[in-house]
């Protein structure tokens, strides 16, 4: 939502953009942090007074993020946010699992991921509005209004989706324990750092948008919420594709397709170095991100499938690690000036190793029965 305002508040706080770039990745490494404490507790607990108590918390931490004086402030708001907001990601994945099976449980994963992987490409579009007609704390009240829609509607309608019989002891050596059982499970590790990796790829392109399209190609607020927007339009399509197609193409394969295309662009885009023409960059990033949605849902559902005896603790492995990948790619493209050819290395390197865990995750013993998997 604010990223279109990162050159702005680098000037507001008198600070680099690589300061300004770790109140993303501070807000991604909360977001880890919380999914691997709340999704293996949820387990044992229940779903419901995570959720509430997370997103209270969310709320709460953006209204610091609203009036922050000082840049530190903002980054130490921003973790909080993650903690608290890690509730609804992973515990929505975690539902899902609790009440359907089979190909449903595939479609609705599928579709929450085009949600989840949607959203950090359309909400820089609606943020680049808010920038534009008030600055970044606008978009970051913007932000605010949507958490507290988010707590609302959580309290409201959302049951309890686990019932007590269904529960495990709840505690660290649980989620050691629990954690051992998923993670040594073969196609649940590859089915699972391949989403992450996907997801890398993704905040690849979202952290230094902003710097390419309108650093280096010049576009103002309003054109690279267009142009950004476009690309996220692109990211929802072929992610609706997925889903329509799930219980009919293996999910392998379709992430396979989406991967393969991811790199080809990418790959083009870091060749053609660090000052191509935007007729020319925005179709390989067009095509580079909206190819992804084709492999998140896709890697999600396989993972899910593996570890649904241990929902809350499959989900905060892979939504960890994704946030955490996300946090360490951040920066890193930032600190290569955020440059196209950059975005474009980090993007292709993150589909490389997802490519590879997908097939070999594949290999592995088959748990899932549907031949959607």
């Amino acid at each position: 939502m604010y990223l279109p305002g990162f050159p702005e508040m680098a000037k507001d706080f008198d600070t680099s953009p690589t300061m300004v770039q770790l109140t993303l990745s501070s807000f991604l490494i909360g977001l880890a942090i919380g999914q691997f404490v709340i999704g293996p507790l949820s387990d044992g607990i229940g779903r419901r007074p995570l959720l509430l108590s997370g997103s209270i918390l969310c709320a709460v931490a953006v209204v610091v993020c609203v009036v922050a004086p000082t840049i530190e402030v903002l980054i130490a708001a921003r973790f909080f946010q993650g903690i608290g907001g890690a509730a609804g990601i992973v515990l929505a994945r975690a539902i899902v699992a609790d009440l359907t099976e089979g190909v449903t449980t595939a479609r609705l994963i599928s579709a929450l991921m085009v949600l989840a992987s949607t959203a950090p490409i359309i909400a820089p579009s609606i943020g680049g509005v808010a920038v534009l007609l008030g600055g970044w704390r606008t978009a970051m009240g913007v932000l605010l209004a949507l958490t507290v829609v988010m707590v609302a509607l959580a309290g409201a309608l959302v049951p309890e989706s686990l019932p007590p019989e269904r529960r495990r002891p709840a505690g660290l050596r649980t989620v050691i324990t629990n954690g051992r059982a998923v993670l040594t499970r073969r196609r649940y590790l590859g089915f699972m750092l391949t989403a992450v990796f996907a997801f890398a790829s993704v905040f690849s392109y979202s952290s230094s948008s902003s710097f390419v399209l309108q650093g280096t190609l010049g576009l103002g607020p309003s054109a690279y919420a267009a142009v950004f927007g476009i690309n996220g339009i692109g990211m929802v399509l072929v992610g609706t594709l997925a889903v329509r197609l799930a219980g009919r193409v293996r999910f392998v394969r379709l992430a396979t397709v989406g991967l393969s295309l991811s790199l080809a662009a990418s790959t083009t885009l870091s060749l053609l170095g660090s000052a191509p023409s935007l007729g020319v960059a925005w179709p390989l990033m067009t095509v580079g991100v909206a190819s992804l949605g084709l492999v998140l849902g896709s890697a999600t559902a396989l993972a899910t499938q593996e570890a649904r005896d241990y929902a809350g603790t499959g989900s905060a492995y892979q939504g960890a690690l994704q946030f955490a990948a996300g946090a360490l790619v951040a920066p890193i493209v930032g600190l290569a000036n955020g440059g196209p050819w950059a975005m474009g290395a980090s993007m292709a390197a993150c589909s490389v190793i997802a490519l590879a865990a997908l097939h070999w995750g594949d290999g592995g013993p088959r748990h899932a029965i549907d031949q959607a998997f």
